[in-house]
């Protein structure tokens, strides 16, 4: 290549468990809103992922297998598995480390959606690429790091719960290329957790489409709302600890009244108790 010749940009695979124009969820809208940008970029850049929809149906068959394009991204998907580590590691366990993990930690991971053919094809390309694995916990990202070494890179997506403590996820995150941070203060606390520092974790940020201004009393008036509001977003379900925000919700209602109205908005059913929903408002999935 001479000084004059344009610098070759390396393909960029994003890998993570769901994709599609259907798919709902925080991670996988930050996926899309990536590959987007990278497109429009002029990188090429496409999706692995599976045919299931989301983690509301983590395995179903969804989406056609193989390629498609969602908003000009190429986009490969495989079939969903769970239940097992995956049969690549199960092949060789030594080259993943396996037994450095407590039991109850490898078990996650069996729980957890991933993709045999999925990671077997990674394995067979995986010097073709940069890889960019979502989602710390996930098998696709623990294996699928493991297997792309120093063309791996981690968007964690982050935050301080107990999976993040397993030494998987230490391992995960002290192993790969780089980590990329949403924020610094998850930069912080997967540095903390690795004992890894500014050259091997970035903030990078995402991207967040914002309205420049909003009209709060239009949207009283349309949901004919008066008083305080307390906003709920995210799945109605208890991986988001929404019960639990009922359980909280209904005893402060007991002690104080009714001072306040409780919105909720994401995907799946709303389950609450008849007494409490004159003062829960359903926005759905906005």
């Amino acid at each position: 290549m001479t000084a004059d010749s344009p610098a070759v940009v390396e393909p960029v695979a994003i890998v993570l468990p769901w994709y599609g124009p259907d798919t709902s969820g925080g991670a996988e809208t930050h996926a899309r809103q990536l590959a987007g940008a990278l497109l429009a970029a002029g990188v090429p850049v496409e999706v692995w992922t599976t045919t299931a929809r989301d983690a509301r149906s983590p395995t179903e068959p969804y989406y056609p297998s193989g390629w498609s394009d969602v908003d000009g991204v190429r986009v490969q998907r495989f079939a969903a598995t769970i239940g097992d580590l995956p049969r690549i590691a199960r092949r060789d366990p030594r080259r993943f480390n396996l037994h450095l993990f407590a039991h109850h930690e490898l078990n996650l991971l069996r729980s957890l959606a991933g993709s045999d053919s999925l990671l077997e094809a990674l394995d067979r390309e995986r010097t073709s690429r940069q890889w960019v694995f979502f989602l710390y916990a996930f098998p696709t990202s623990f294996f699928g790091a493991a297997i792309a070494a120093e063309r791996g890179f981690l968007i964690p997506c982050l935050h301080d719960e107990p999976y993040a403590r397993y030494d998987t996820s230490r391992f995960l995150l002290g192993h790969v290329a780089h980590v990329l941070a949403n924020s610094a203060p998850e930069a912080a606390l997967i540095k903390q957790l690795a004992g890894i520092d500014g050259e091997r974790c970035s903030v990078v940020g995402e991207g967040i489409d914002l309205t420049a201004r909003g009209d709060g009393a239009s949207f009283r008036r349309a949901y004919n709302l008066a008083g305080p509001l307390v906003y709920f977003t995210g799945r109605r379900d208890f991986t988001k600890n929404f019960p639990v925000l009922m359980e909280y919700t209904q005893e402060y209602w007991a002690r104080h009244g009714h001072a306040f109205t409780l919105l909720v908005s994401g995907p799946g059913p709303l389950h609450v108790p008849s007494a409490l929903r004159p003062w829960i408002v359903d926005l759905g999935f906005v």
